[in-house]
């Protein structure tokens, strides 16, 4: 993953050695926590397929230490991701692109 950008939840972000703007962090934040919303009260198989997917492209960020937030944001972020996890955990993989295309 060494793309200088990032789209995680619809939201493009730089990936860089130096911490994300705090407003770019808020909003990243404010993603995750509708992105919490949205699987907690039961939204389409492929909704939780595509949030999961960029909370796991987003944990991954996190852990090679790619995606930097500011100290008070990325915990609560960080949580968020876990708990998408925690709830699309039985949901159906992310159908591959040429799959979702309709003509």
């Amino acid at each position: 993953m060494n793309d200088s950008m990032q789209t995680l939840f619809g939201l493009t972000v730089p990936v860089t050695d130096f911490p994300l703007a705090p407003d770019q962090a808020r909003a990243l934040a404010d993603r995750l926590l509708a992105a919490v919303a949205s699987v907690r009260e039961g939204g389409s198989a492929a909704v939780a397929a595509d949030v999961r997917a960029d909370a796991e492209r987003y944990l991954a960020l996190r852990r090679q230490r790619a995606l930097r937030l500011p100290f008070a944001i990325q915990r609560e972020c960080d949580e968020c991701a876990r708990a998408v996890m925690r709830f699309t955990l039985n949901a159906p993989p992310r159908r591959a692109l040429s799959e979702r295309l309709v003509a």
